[in-house]
């Protein structure tokens, strides 16, 4: 008789397997800080904006989080005397928060990061496009502390974060039973030159920084996963294999395995995701991906969804099929040229080309953005289409969620466009940016989180009573460095058939705040006598 293999020793398994292969890879001199850099704002805009302008393009601008490793080999590129003083900022910006230890003879680098502040808003969503008429003067603090550890191309964290908005997030699922408090950004990597791996619970996001993803986003709460990255420079193959909540046997997303999922049993839920990375040059990036979320009752780490060379589209339903799946595959595109940056990234869900009576569902996301064309600015316009039955399945298990949170966007079945102008006026005050912006959303009736309609009930995009909102509005950052940052969003939404309503309009005025202080410290610490 072939006894099972507990799950904790597979994963146990692959992870010593991966360090063992990383004793045989060099690291190199320059990625000694194998550290992620959180999926925040500051950050990531200004490596976005660096990159539009022809800087940190070693960088991969459709893959984050990057390792502070990685940030600084690309800083180290710059020719500095060539920033403008704008450039400047977001240089010493991203400079400033990496550490200038490394670890060596027998030196670890230990320390602990925090960030702190608090979000207030009129509206009970955190996306200002999106009115929710039920809530309103909420405040929202929060705290993250992350004790860190580095030696060489090691690094490990604890990250815990307290933040009251996890008990009140009316999209998704409380995960923060205790005192408001989740394990977030907790992890163990090793990186070098041509390999990486790690196993924690971070969040990933698989597009332009400020655009939505139709394959991996930060949108969800960091779930568990392991994963690996083999190569660099032109060609790259990164590979995930994630845990995601399970749901109990009658097709209810509690987030817990208690006495309610227990007595009916549950089926267990794994996202493995893949994508393939060309970069002829430096200005282009041309990226395949494809995910397949899985579930069963017995569900578990599969061979075959972790192997990134299996095509999704033509292996899912072949025998043999142990569990439920859904899949999805695509690719996308950036393209800079002088100051010109163009972004495309399409996903396909399902397509029916037998028998053609089914909608199609499919993700298109694109940005066209312009740097500097008058002034001190970057002007960005973008759009958004999603389908109606988009990361939705027939079986309930198969949804794109995580713990009721979209692991690509966080709604299906609308289409939207923005238009911004980002006016950087550090003449007027280091660190402050403007943007006036406007959107435009049409957001048909069905939902990621709905039962799978039929072919009758559901149009390919924007089905039933379409609530229209156009949303004119301020945004501002003021950020004059690491410590300490303030930003806004005022806007009125004009809303037509308002909760698809046929005839009901609202003009509402809504607003977000936030306000946040980042604190760290490292040292080095001797590890032998």
């Amino acid at each position: 008789m072939e006894l099972p293999i507990p799950r904790d020793a597979d994963i146990a398994a692959i992870v010593f397997f991966l360090s063992l292969l990383s004793l045989f890879i060099p690291s190199s001199a320059e990625a000694q800080e194998a550290h992620l850099r959180l999926v925040e704002e500051s950050t990531g805009f200004a490596v976005e904006q660096l990159q539009a302008r022809g800087y940190l393009l070693a960088l991969n601008p459709t893959d984050t989080p990057y390792s502070d490793g990685e940030i600084l080999e690309a800083l180290s590129s710059v020719e500095i005397a060539r920033l403008s003083s704008t450039e400047r900022y977001w240089f010493d910006l991203l400079e400033s928060d990496i550490s200038s230890l490394t670890s060596s003879n027998g030196n670890a680098i230990m320390g602990i990061r925090a960030r702190s502040g608090l979000r207030a808003s009129n509206n009970g969503r955190l996306d200002q496009q999106r009115y929710l008429s039920d809530d309103s003067g909420i405040v929202w603090p929060y705290v993250l502390i992350q004790p860190r550890f580095s030696l060489g191309g090691f690094a490990a964290a604890i990250g815990v974060r307290h933040d009251v908005f996890y008990e009140e997030d009316p999209d998704g699922i409380d995960t923060a039973l205790r005192l408001f408090l989740r394990a977030e950004d907790a992890y163990i990597r090793y990186e070098a030159d041509w390999f990486s791996a790690n196993i924690g619970r971070f969040q990933r996001h698989w597009g332009a920084f400020s655009s939505e993803s139709t394959i991996l986003s930060a949108n969800p709460r960091s779930y568990d996963q392991f994963g690996f990255t083999l190569g660099g420079g032109r060609f790259r193959l990164r590979s995930l294999l994630g845990e995601l909540d399970s749901i109990t046997a009658d097709g209810e997303f509690t987030g817990t395995a208690g006495a309610d999922s227990t007595a009916a049993g549950n089926e267990r839920r794994y996202i493995a995701a893949h994508r393939l990375d060309w970069r002829p040059n430096r200005d282009i990036t041309i990226t395949a991906f494809q995910s397949v979320l899985y579930s069963g009752p017995n569900a578990n780490l599969s061979l075959k969804y972790i192997n990134p060379l299996l095509p999704v589209l033509v292996s899912l339903d072949n025998t043999p099929k142990n569990d439920e799946n859904n899949g999805f595959a695509g690719f996308s595109v950036w393209f800079r040229h002088q100051k010109m940056v163009i972004f495309l990234q399409a996903t396909v869900d399902d397509v029916d080309i037998l028998n053609r009576k089914e909608p199609s569902s499919f993700g298109l996301v694109g940005s066209l953005t312009f740097s500097d064309i008058v002034g001190s600015t970057t002007i960005k316009v973008g759009a958004t289409a999603i389908g109606s039955r988009t990361f939705n399945t027939e079986q309930t298990e198969g949804q794109y969620i995580y713990l009721l949170r979209g692991l690509a966007t966080q709604f299906s079945d609308y289409v939207s466009f923005f238009s911004e102008v980002n006016i950087f006026a550090f003449g007027l005050l280091k660190g402050l940016t403007i943007t006036p912006r406007i959107d435009f959303l049409w957001q048909g009736e069905q939902d990621i989180r709905n039962p799978f309609p039929t072919s009758k009930e559901a149009d390919t995009i924007l089905s039933g009573t379409v609530e229209r909102t156009v949303r004119p509005a301020l945004r501002f950052r003021y950020e004059p460095s690491r410590l300490f940052f303030v930003a806004g969003d005022i806007g009125v939404n004009t809303i037509q058939n308002a909760d698809h309503v046929p005839g009901d309009s609202r003009t509402k005025i809504l607003g977000l705040l936030e306000i946040g202080v980042r604190l760290s410290t490292e040292k080095l610490f001797k590890l032998g006598f």
